[in-house]
């Protein structure tokens, strides 16, 4: 076990930053708001919460992060904490108009974000196509259905309604990994 924190093992070595690049798709919704969250959680630094959960998360993130072996869920314990954050961060925001939602390069930020169901749809008839040989409906639906999504992010973004547009991707993730996971993977 002590071998893992020294050096990478079974093929699981990566670079420091690597479980900061993946959760940008591991924890989809998520990372929709980690911008505006990190700046509340710099305008809202000595709240006492704040600060029980930043200790909870950066801290074993930083460590995590140093350490050579990387599995995609040994952060898995930090992304309660990451969640409780973004949803006292969207409670608050409903409660106070925050400027920095108003931000053109913000919104620019948001459409662009909007863009990752279309991707992993993309992807997803991609490696059904090429690695498993399949040409399932499955496949297809699940495009869709992220297609579907993206259309409808646009318009909750475009009518400055970003919880829904959040909570969208969520239920759609759920709905399309269960699909994946059930109907397309096991063949």
């Amino acid at each position: 076990m002590l071998m893992k924190v020294i050096k990478g093992q079974e093929s699981h070595g990566a670079y420091p930053g690597f479980y900061l690049i993946t959760s940008l798709l591991s924890c989809w919704p998520i990372s929709l708001f980690l911008i505006p969250l990190f700046l509340w959680v710099y305008k809202n630094i000595r709240d006492k919460k704040i600060v029980f959960l930043l200790s909870w998360l950066v801290p074993a993130w930083i460590i995590f992060e140093f350490i050579p072996t990387k599995l995609s869920h040994y952060i898995l314990p930090l992304i309660p904490s990451l969640s409780i954050l973004t949803a006292a961060m969207i409670v608050d925001i409903k409660k106070n108009d925050f400027s920095f939602l108003k931000n053109r390069i913000y919104k620019a930020l948001l459409y662009f974000l909007s863009l990752t169901p279309i991707i992993l749809g993309g992807l997803i008839l991609y490696i059904d196509q090429r690695f498993l040989g399949n040409n399932s409906a499955y496949s297809l639906i699940v495009a869709l259905i992220y297609f579907i999504t993206f259309i409808t992010s646009l318009y909750f973004l475009f009518k400055n309604n970003y919880l829904f547009s959040g909570i969208l991707h969520s239920f759609t993730n759920i709905v399309c990994l269960s699909i994946m996971l059930i109907f397309i993977f096991p063949n």
